[in-house]
């Protein structure tokens, strides 16, 4: 988890050393638009990016985009159907869902989250 964070962080230093004018926000942005195009293409392990981005920018402080994040992963990895996913990445987005709502002062979400 720890890497994911650094990486999202050095992408996002990067992008303002390369373009100034490109604010934080518009680089997690890119970030996120391509692991939803990632997802909409069936590509393999596109929940996993997403999951761990949701994690990257919960640690950066963005609660809300995390949750955004954490579940649409969730929900295509709880799609039986979906075949581009490892299954052993459900429980991690589903723990990390459960954290958020720790981290917002929702514990009885983040129960229901770990009774899934």
């Amino acid at each position: 988890a720890e890497t994911v964070v650094k990486s999202t962080t050095t992408y996002i230093v990067e992008s303002k050393e390369a373009r100034p004018e490109v604010e934080d926000e518009v680089a997690i942005q890119e970030l996120e638009d391509i692991g939803t195009d990632m997802l909409v293409r069936n590509e393999r392990r596109a929940a996993r990016f997403l999951s761990n981005l949701g994690w990257a920018v919960l640690e950066l402080g963005d609660t809300a985009r995390a949750e955004r994040l954490l579940l649409k992963a969730e929900a295509h990895l709880a799609d039986p159907a979906q075949k581009t996913d490892e299954a052993s990445d459900h429980p991690v987005a589903i723990e990390r869902l459960a954290i958020v709502c720790e981290r917002t002062g929702r514990t009885d979400d983040a129960k229901a989250w770990r009774a899934k």
